[in-house]
């Protein structure tokens, strides 16, 4: 079950022209995880791709029930600050790959189902058990 690839969206906005398609790779059933893939047109504009990633998370989250969904953007790619005011930047992979004459890093974003009540957060500020150094409290959704 690994490996498994879900096709979301082929947007038309004029003329039945596609924007774009996204929609799930590497699916992990078993851990509930996925990895957004996700290509929309150069000059489309912030609102609008902030509406298809939207919708895609809610699928992601709300219809196939993922825990975790994770996304490779390129280093280059002249939207990561508006990718980052969803996501939370978990990894930076340095000079990945080639690109345009110079070696460029990948972002690994990520985004937590908001959702689950099953998340738990490490706290070291408060360690309450008896012969060990952390505690895991319950993160309250919000």
């Amino acid at each position: 079950e690994f490996d498994q690839e879900i096709l979301i969206i082929q947007e038309c906005l004029k003329q039945d022209v596609p924007i774009g398609v996204g929609g799930f790779t590497r699916i992990e059933w078993r851990n509930k995880k996925a990895e957004l893939t996700f290509y929309l047109g150069v000059e489309l504009k912030s609102h609008l791709r902030l509406m298809a990633i939207e919708k895609l998370l809610y699928k992601g989250f709300n219809e196939f029930g993922f825990h975790k969904i994770t996304w490779p953007v390129y280093g280059h790619d002249p939207n990561i600050d508006l990718y980052a005011s969803v996501f939370k930047i978990e990894a930076i992979l340095k000079e990945e790959y080639w690109w345009n004459g110079k070696w460029n890093d990948r972002i690994y974003l990520t985004k937590l189902n908001p959702c689950d009540t099953n998340l738990v957060e490490f706290n070291r500020s408060n360690p309450t058990t008896k012969g060990n150094s952390m505690n895991l409290e319950k993160k309250s959704s919000g």
